[in-house]
């Protein structure tokens, strides 16, 4: 039973459910342990259609709704799984869309926002031209596109300061790269 639940699960190893990788999440579903919301890649349209049967395979050993309530009760006191993270201030939520937020990142002290290194898998892009531009990409990986200035280019990586979707914030139009 395992196995049929990891091959449902999304395999991103995120982390982002409390467990450092699937196969420790699909152990603590089967221990009675977690939440199977616990998992935000699940209600992706990519995985939606499979938490109908990780539920139904859940149910043969006894996984139901007086489980859930009961690991929703513990959910307030104390982080789901031991992953040596402390638990995250509740009521954080997001700009734009309003929605519950799992983090936020806060700038190094000194820097004016957040800071990133990327390097573009498009050998296409000419990036030394550039330093300074706004430019706009989704990290690999990450289901939100970020929107950054180039503060700097090195051997092919740039280095950048997010500054968020500002044109959608404030209305003011930046031209993107």
């Amino acid at each position: 039973m395992m196995q049929d639940i990891l091959d449902l699960l999304p395999g991103y190893n995120c982390g982002e459910c409390g467990a450092k990788q699937c196969r420790d999440f699909a152990d603590a579903l089967l221990g009675k342990k977690v939440l199977l919301t616990a998992c935000p890649h699940l209600d992706s349209e990519r995985f939606r259609a499979n938490i109908t049967e990780i539920e139904e395979l859940l149910n043969r050993i006894g996984y139901n709704s007086d489980t859930e309530a009961a690991l929703r009760r513990k959910e307030t006191d104390a982080p789901l799984l031991d992953s040596g993270r402390a638990s995250e201030p509740a009521g954080l939520q997001g700009l734009i869309d309003g929605l519950q937020a799992d983090f936020t990142l806060s700038p190094l002290p000194g820097e004016p926002s957040c800071r990133e290194d990327l390097y573009p898998f498009d050998r296409k892009i000419d990036v030394d031209t550039l330093k300074n531009a706004y430019i706009r990409y989704r990290p690999l990986g990450c289901p939100v596109t970020h929107f950054a200035k180039v503060i700097d280019v090195a051997r092919g990586i740039l280095t950048v300061h997010l500054i968020g979707p500002v044109h959608r914030i404030t209305g003011q139009n930046t031209n993107f790269e």
